[in-house]
């Protein structure tokens, strides 16, 4: 039973495994999946000297099987989704962090050394202008003025 007569089958048939498909999927879309790939196998295995009884349960046959693999292959998609949608989230925030880390990269070489040295107290001490002024022996003006070049650095 070559291309020919799988398309005779597929023409008075299709729309009963189709029926079939659907109460076992409980979606149309993928019971019209189903149905293809049902059809696709039994021409991929067809035997020429099969009866049309015969043909009929196989596909049957056949399309329960596809059906339950496409059950199968959702319930590992709903098992997995949560895990799947954390490393995404886990992706998201680590190139996130990247980003920020390149950023500032970016503006410490951007930046002399009295200038990283305020930029590193100020963001990864979160120290404020005065105690930064105190710290490395100069101004509270030249810390604001300092940081606002950096500001434009970053812009």
């Amino acid at each position: 039973m070559r291309g020919q007569a799988v398309e005779r089958l597929y023409h008075r048939h299709a729309s009963a495994i189709e029926a079939h498909c659907s109460r076992l999927l409980g979606r149309s879309a993928d019971a019209s999946d189903a149905v293809h790939e049902t059809f696709a196998r039994v021409l991929a295995r067809a035997d020429a000297h099969a009866s049309d009884e015969h043909a009929v349960r196989s596909l049957f046959r056949i399309s329960t099987h596809v059906c339950i693999d496409v059950l199968r292959q959702r319930g590992v998609r709903t098992r997995a989704l949560p895990e799947l949608a954390l490393r995404a989230h886990n992706l998201q925030a680590q190139q996130t962090d990247y980003d920020a880390r390149a950023r500032f990269a970016k503006l410490l070489a951007g930046c002399d050394d009295l200038g990283r040295s305020i930029l590193l107290m100020h963001v990864c001490e979160g120290r404020g202008r005065t105690e930064i002024a105190g710290a490395l022996g100069t101004s509270r003006r030249t810390v604001w003025s300092r940081l606002k070049r950096i500001e434009q650095l970053e812009l």
